[in-house]
């Protein structure tokens, strides 16, 4: 089973997911995941995707802080 979730690991991220998003679709640390595939590289396509997730992330944690600040002067 550990080697099938290994596979697993190991194609999603190939695919372009990040630690996090396999370590919650597997139900597996996010150290376990990085330690599967750190030996993977990602095609360009894939990088883009993950700079994505964190641009995007980024981008809803400052309207979120910018909101409580908002609600905290009111």
């Amino acid at each position: 089973m550990k080697n099938t979730l290994k596979e697993q690991a190991i194609n999603l991220r190939r695919q372009g997911h990040s630690f996090r998003e396999i370590s919650l679709k597997l139900n597996v640390a996010k150290s376990t995941v990085s330690l599967w595939s750190r030996h993977e590289v990602l095609d360009e396509k894939g990088a883009q995707r993950i700079h994505q997730l964190g641009v995007e992330g980024r981008r809803k944690a400052n309207l979120s802080n910018k909101r409580r600040r908002q609600n905290e002067w009111a």
